[in-house]
């Protein structure tokens, strides 16, 4: 099946449209709509169907993306709704929210995944709760991984550089 991406840009909001044999994406929407902020951080994307209605999509077990950003543009929480702006679990990944901190470099230090209510959860693709990134005056140095109770655990994806 081919699809043709159409993209729409005006200031604040962008929509992809696919349209294929059967005008519906494989992941069950027509059109994903983009929002931005201000300095042109994208702070919501959601997923509509071939009449303009809201529809889950069915990779992620999601409506919207609902992000924010720190004063200095630094992505520090995304979270996952449903079609009535209920919060969801990202179904792949087992978390409703991803949590990040960043130093005063603009990197970021520490990532987090939580529930519904806010409780540490751990990544189901990669097999832990949190991760701190260390560095050097420059450089990404080392990243470590931990559970719910902020023991040490093991990386269980696949990284490629």
């Amino acid at each position: 099946m081919i699809y043709i991406s159409k993209r729409i840009y005006d200031e604040l909001t962008t929509e992809e449209v696919h349209d294929g044999t059967n005008d519906v994406c494989y992941c069950g929407w027509h059109k994903a709509k983009y929002k931005y902020d201000e300095r042109g951080n994208k702070i919501e994307e959601s997923y509509y169907g071939l009449n303009d209605e809201a529809v889950i999509n069915t990779q992620h077990g999601l409506h919207k993306i609902i992000s924010k950003y720190d004063e200095r543009g630094n992505k520090i929480e995304e979270s996952y709704y449903g079609i009535n702006n209920e919060p969801v679990i990202y179904e792949l990944l087992g978390f409703h929210k991803i949590e990040s901190l960043y130093d005063t470099e603009c990197r970021r230090i520490e990532e987090w995944y939580c529930g519904i209510h806010g409780e540490p959860v751990i990544n189901k693709q990669h097999g832990f709760h949190g991760i701190e990134s260390r560095y050097d005056s420059c450089h990404l140095i080392e990243e470590l991984y931990f559970d719910i109770n902020g023991e040490k655990v093991m990386y269980k994806g696949c990284r490629y550089y």
